[in-house]
């Protein structure tokens, strides 16, 4: 045989030993379009916003091509790989998936509701693929029984390994109805956020639905109120100087969804730290809704702290917090955080890397934390991986844990 001969057999070789590798091992060429997309948006974009959005378009794309779970695989990618991506609104970008997945697998293809198939990977980052997608299923068809059974029917399929899934979808509901006014706002509406709300939340409260998933939808009429406020949409703003002030004007049944949801949006004013929410929050005279806030708050803060692993700064902040029920509510709502904001399928790493910092055991924050973390697992993880991660709890803290799920 002669030398030419050899160096292309070899070279033959080496290229089926290629093929076979990309074939035996699962999604490699998938995965390695992720990273070739990632890298180009790295290279070619200035600004993390503009990276951002060149990144997104690679699990927006493949969503759009018809594989949710595809487009998730390349999401948890980018929310693993690029810090920016994650510390700048993970449930945000999730949501954009989610307002894909319902135009381009319901509308453009036809799809009905029991046609999908809805992977795990879509409760990431507190399940913001459902608040988009449940959000058009509702304005495109508000009427109060049509949503009830779409919830009912994902609560019955899938709520076995998406505990909350019911109530994600009410919540998304009040969205919907918020997105439904928006689509003929009257003039008289515009800059108006008590007229903007009242329809909403009275199509809320006429669900056949019990009072907590009643109050979940509520929670989502202010939720698109906040996203309107911060954009200057229908003539709204956030009043720096009082930015509470609204929820005194609503109602009383409507004062504890507006409180939740304004209170995540206090960025500004807390700037990641708990005890300025902890200062901020003793303004609210209501007990309840006081350490509800200032929980939103600290579970907000999570969300950038997370992904750039600065959870412990807030940590120490909240040891630094004298009052004894916002100290256990600080440390409650950051491993509430962690988990709505981790590494999609891994949210718990963290967190028990949290409730095991020694300090924690000074005041009891242990058991608050890993008490909060076990009741958490089964909003996000199938029973047989939640049992699997409470075995990784300290032996004192197991069979607590093993309750949650």
């Amino acid at each position: 045989m002669s030398l030419n001969s050899t160096v292309l057999s070899a070279l033959g070789i080496a290229v089926a030993s290629v093929a076979i590798c990309v074939l035996s091992v699962p999604h490699l060429s998938e995965r390695v379009g992720t990273i070739l997309h990632a890298e180009a948006c790295d290279d070619t974009h200035e600004g993390i916003q503009a990276k951002v959005d060149c990144w997104l378009q690679r699990p927006l794309g493949i969503v759009s091509a018809g594989s949710l779970m595809a487009g998730f695989r390349a999401f948890t990618y980018l929310y693993e790989t690029y810090p920016e991506f994650a510390s700048t609104g993970c449930h945000r970008y999730a949501h954009k998936i989610g307002d894909a997945a319902y135009y381009n697998l319901m509308l453009a293809r036809g799809l009905s509701l029991e046609e999908i198939e809805f992977p795990q990977s879509t409760t990431a980052c507190g399940y913001g693929f459902f608040h988009g997608f449940v959000e058009h299923l509702v304005q495109n068809d508000p009427d109060e029984p049509v949503v009830v059974r779409n919830c009912e029917y994902l609560r019955e399929t899938y709520a076995d390994d998406m505990r909350d899934i019911g109530t994600i979808c009410y919540h998304a509901s009040g969205h919907g109805f918020m997105q439904t006014q928006a689509d003929a706002l009257p003039d008289a509406m515009w800059g108006n956020p008590v007229s903007m709300v009242k329809r909403p939340l009275e199509g809320c409260e006429a669900l056949p639905t019990t009072e907590r998933e009643i109050e979940d939808c509520r929670e989502g009429v202010f939720n698109v109120l906040v996203d309107w406020m911060e954009t200057g949409d229908f003539g709204l703003s956030t009043d720096l100087e009082d930015p509470l002030a609204l929820c005194s004007e609503v109602v009383a049944r409507w004062q504890y969804a507006c409180f939740y949801e304004l209170g995540q949006n206090l960025g500004q004013i807390t700037q990641g730290s708990p005890l300025t929410a902890a200062r901020f929050s003793m303004h609210i005279p209501d007990p309840e809704l006081r350490r509800m806030t200032f929980g939103v708050m600290v579970a907000g803060m999570m969300q950038s702290k997370a992904a750039l692993d600065e959870y412990r700064g807030v940590l120490n902040e909240c040891a630094q917090i004298e009052d004894a029920a916002l100290y256990e509510t600080c440390v409650v709502s950051s491993a509430n955080g962690m988990m709505e904001h981790g590494v999609p399928g891994d949210e718990y790493v963290k967190v028990l890397d949290l409730c095991a910092d020694p300090a924690l055991g000074a005041r009891g924050g242990d058991v608050a934390c890993y008490r909060a973390l076990g009741q958490r697992l089964a909003r996000f993880y199938s029973p047989g991986k939640a049992a699997t991660i409470c075995g990784a709890f300290p032996a004192v803290y197991r069979d607590s844990c093993t309750t949650g799920i």
